[in-house]
């Protein structure tokens, strides 16, 4: 994932109050003239999860909204950040039984991450409960 601009930041509780809990029909609303999606798996989970890293427990500072260009597309997204340390940590959506070894694709099976913390674990089963709300 390569952002290639940052358009707007806005305050964790600015974002959080307009997700909703339905991944199955598209949801999107306009940040700084752009339609982003608010119903997505990884923005439910920040809103489960209170925005702090399962493992590290690092706490989630704001939303950032960026354009990406992946591959030959380029989007508008939603990304969760925190300051730790005096860096910048993007916060990730962590699937706690991959997808691959049989776990689920839905929000009861998944956890919120840095992508640090997300890195490290890689494909194995960890369930972090140490810092949750």
């Amino acid at each position: 994932m390569l952002v290639n601009k940052t358009i707007a930041v806005y305050p964790v509780d600015a974002i959080i109050s307009f997700v909703s809990g339905n991944t199955k029909k598209c949801k999107k609303f306009k940040f700084a003239g752009r339609k982003v999606r608010i119903n997505s798996l990884k923005l439910q989970t920040f809103k489960k999860d209170g925005l702090v890293c399962a493992d590290c427990g690092i706490q989630a500072s704001f939303f950032s909204l960026d354009t990406i260009k992946h591959k030959s597309q380029t989007r508008t997204t939603l990304n969760l950040y925190a300051w730790h340390d005096g860096q910048l940590k993007l916060m990730t959506c962590d699937h706690i039984i991959p997808k691959s070894k049989g776990g689920g694709k839905g929000i009861a099976n998944t956890q919120t991450m840095c992508y640090a913390c997300n890195h490290k674990k890689g494909n194995n089963y960890e369930q972090h409960t140490n810092y949750q709300s």
